[in-house]
This record gives structure tokens, sequence and C-alpha cells, in this order.
């Protein structure tokens, strides 16, 4: 079998798929995506990839002495579960599976429930901080697809956007070139998520669809367990960041949830690309 691709052949058929205005076509933006956007040298990346930003957070919270602090003491009971190298990711979801089996007991692996509340506050914050820039100009990658899509006619096939990042450049993009798009939420004051338009279609055709399957740092978390999408981070509300174990409808799915529907949807449709 030959591992050998024709370039020229692979480029005319990936021109001809993107031409088409019938078929399911999407894109996945990813965590590497950030780093094309150019920059001076001393801030490149706008933002980093994922080992980056674990390194970024894991040296804001560690204990500056020799003296370890509640960081420490989780990565040191999450490296005992067999991750040697534990990412962002990883961290988080130890973190929220340590506070679902929390409630009632004294400690799980020598935290408290209060410790793991205040870790999983800790490394949202940080992963805000670091995430929750703006693109420097018009000129971006993201604003080259962004100018894509406002320029193709879809018919009754609209584009969709995945991406498991949390920032906000994509919005950006869309919004600095008139793309009108829908990401799940609707209303102005504080806009909820709407499941039931998410799994029954009911979008405008001529919108864009951006399904952030891993949160965003614009969702939030009240403490009346709902969830929302702000323009700002409010004291004492949580960033809905990576998928969780955290519920606030049982009888409605959470976002994580219902966006892998609506990924492993449209994977299925006959033609899709």
């Amino acid at each position: 079998m030959s591992n050998f691709h024709d370039p020229v052949r692979q480029l005319k058929y990936l021109r001809q798929t993107l031409s088409q205005n019938k078929k399911p076509l999407g894109f996945f933006l990813s965590a590497g995506c950030p780093l094309a956007v150019k920059m001076p040298g001393e801030k490149w990346p706008l933002i980093p990839d994922i080992a980056g930003l674990t390194k970024f957070v894991s040296d804001e919270l560690k204990a500056k002495d020799k003296k370890k602090n509640n960081y420490d003491l989780l990565l040191d009971e999450l490296i005992k579960t067999g991750n040697k190298n534990p990412n962002i990711e990883d961290i988080l979801s130890f973190v929220r599976g340590l506070k679902q089996v929390s409630a009632g007991a004294k400690d799980v692996r020598g935290l408290t429930e209060k410790d793991l509340t205040e870790l999983e506050k800790e490394i949202c914050k940080k992963i805000v901080e670091k995430t929750n820039v703006a693109l420097p100009n018009r000129e971006t990658p993201y604003h080259q697809l962004a100018q894509w899509i406002h320029l193709i006619d879809r018919g009754d096939s609209p584009i969709e956007c995945f991406t498991t990042n949390y920032d906000l450049l994509t919005e950006q993009a869309f919004e600095e070139t008139g793309v009108a798009y829908f990401d799940g939420f609707v209303g102005s004051r504080q806009p909820f998520f709407d499941l039931r338009a998410i799994e029954d279609s009911l979008i405008p055709k001529h919108w864009t669809r951006l399904w952030k399957v891993h949160g965003s740092i614009n969702w939030c978390l009240n403490s009346k367990q709902e969830i929302y999408r702000s323009t700002e981070i409010k004291e004492g509300d949580s960033c809905i960041i990576d998928p969780s174990h955290l519920k606030y409808d049982q009888s409605r799915k959470m976002p994580y949830l219902a966006l892998i529907d609506r990924l492993n949807y449209f994977l299925r449709q006959p033609s899709a690309f």
C-alpha cells in the first residue's frame, strides 16, 4: 500500500468540497489555532496550547516555597492515579470528580469540599486570565475564516463550527466581519441556554452555528445552578469551562452533553465534511 498522496489532487478535492452549497460543512477549531495568530516575538503566542496553559496555571498556583499547598497535594494525588503528566483538563476533571464525592465527607484524599471548591475557582480564574484576550487586528486566520463564511452562499446548509477552545476569538472575528451566528444561548439581559433550539434545529438558516463543546470563559453558573452567558465574570459565579460533572437541571441536559450530541449528529449526516 502506498503512503503517497498527490497534493494537487487533494487540493482539488478540498476546493470542490468547499464549493458545494448543499453538503453539510463543518470546521473544527482546536487548542492550537490561536498559535496561528501572528504576534510580536515577545507577545507570541496570543494564547498558549494546552501544555503551555497547564504550565502557566501550575506555575501560578504551586507553592512558592518548599511547603506544599493544596494545589501541590492535588497534583500528587492525580499522579498517583497513573497520570504522570496531567494537563489542565485532566486536573479540572479530577478536582470536580473529587468534589462530587466530597459532600458529607470529612475529606477526600486529604482535601475538604471547601478546599476543592476553592481550587476549582482558582484554576478557572487563571484560565480566564490567560485566555481572555482579543485578536490584534482584522487580518488574522480567524477573520479570514469569518470572511469566507460571510461571502459564501450555503443555501439551506449553514456552516457549523465546533471548537474545544474557551476563548472568545471566534466570536470576535464573526462579529467584526458581520457573520450572524448562534451559540446555543438566547436573550439579551442574561442569555440562557436554549436546548430545544439545538435539538430541534429551530435556528435561522442563514446563521452560522458555533458550538463550544468544552464551554467558554463567558459562560457562568450562578448560585441557583442556572447557566447563562455574560459579558463579564461576576463575583461568586463559576465559569463553565471544560467538561464538568456539574448539573443544573436534570430534565434538560447540560450544555456539554447537548453539544456533543450535536457533533455526533453532524458527523452522521450523509456526505458531511
